[in-house]
């Protein structure tokens, strides 16, 4: 059985963090790095229901089987530009780690975004790390900015359409920078 602390989606769809998953296994998760290349789907299945993305696909009984509806998680708002190079996503305020070291109940921030990112993509001060298992959500990263607490730019060298999806991956999750 693993226990994990967890940021949470409520009923209404608003992110929220704190409470207890708990989940049985016939395999223990060997580490929470899902970066890692090597992983197994233990450590996936577990491992990711500590965090949350960006965004998320919609699913229910609104949605078509072969529909790809993409909705707010921890960004509110998002805009694409047009010629798909600059994606802004506009974090929803007050959402809150889990009240547990090592974030403390802290708010969510742009710089817990760019710290995932970078990490995610080997960039910044991870670029010597061995290459992350989930490098093409990034394939062609030039800059992440965050020119204020709830704002997150991810720029991109050539159009990279495919980058809201990833965003909404829930593989693509948003750590406590600590």
């Amino acid at each position: 059985t693993s226990t994990q602390s967890a940021p949470q989606v409520a009923t209404d769809g608003q992110p929220r963090s704190g409470g207890i998953f708990k989940a049985t296994t016939t395999a223990d998760p060997f580490d929470f790095d899902m970066t890692r290349s090597g992983s197994t789907g233990v450590n996936g299945n577990i491992i990711k229901e500590a965090w949350v993305s960006l965004l998320r696909f919609k699913s229910g009984p609104d949605i078509g089987y072969n529909d790809v509806v993409i909705e707010p998680l921890l960004a509110e708002q998002w805009e694409v530009s047009s010629d798909a190079k600059t994606f802004t996503f506009r974090l929803r305020k007050g959402v809150r780690f889990a009240d547990l070291p090592p974030a403390n109940g802290r708010e969510i921030t742009s710089a817990d975004v760019n710290w995932s990112y970078e990490y995610t993509s080997r960039t910044g001060g991870f670029s010597k790390l061995p290459t992350s298992r989930y490098a093409f959500f990034f394939e062609g990263l030039e800059i992440i900015q965050t020119p204020d607490p709830y704002t997150v730019v991810v720029k991109f060298k050539e159009s990279f359409a495919p980058f809201l999806s990833y965003a909404a991956s829930s593989d693509n999750g948003i750590y406590a920078r600590e």
